[in-house]
């Protein structure tokens, strides 16, 4: 465990800081109306990404998949969407109990020996899940306007 904990902890710490910055207003960059993305969530958003989740990927620290959230949908909907509206509210406190992940290592190779020959992937929380894809959802919109093809 102790190899593991160094091995992956070398190669995935903190960058360091940047300590140069752009001119910003010298770049002329178009302005691009968002106020979209700052309108609260709905019940119909955050339906759209349950019927979309995978059914049976690997779940989180919570135990639960996507086939849970959808045939439970109509049971827990008012709960997830108050989830969603805290988070939406900025009022993130009791949020923090969902920031944790189980990290599993998956084999890069057949017959992998040493720790090198593993690659980590984080299994997180359904809740957490389903808060990112609602963001990325709402920005997926943007992304060509936005982001250079360069």
């Amino acid at each position: 465990m102790e190899v593991a904990e160094e091995h992956f902890q070398s190669i995935m710490s903190t960058p360091p800081l940047w300590r140069v910055d752009l001119n910003w207003p010298e770049l002329n960059f178009q302005h691009h109306d968002l106020a979209s993305l700052v309108e609260p969530f709905t019940e119909e958003e955050l339906h759209k990404i349950v019927k979309h989740m995978p059914s049976d990927k690997a779940p989180g620290p919570d135990g639960f998949i996507g086939a849970f959230f959808k045939s439970c949908w109509p049971i827990i909907k008012g709960d997830f969407l108050c989830v969603v509206q805290r988070f939406y509210d900025h009022r993130t406190n009791s949020l923090a109990l969902l920031n944790s992940a189980n990290v599993v290592l998956i084999p890069k190779k057949e017959g992998a020996e040493s720790i090198g020959d593993y690659r980590p992937i984080s299994l997180i929380h359904g809740i957490a899940k389903l808060i990112s894809k609602l963001l990325a959802a709402r920005l997926q919109p943007y992304m060509n306007a936005i982001v250079s093809t360069n």
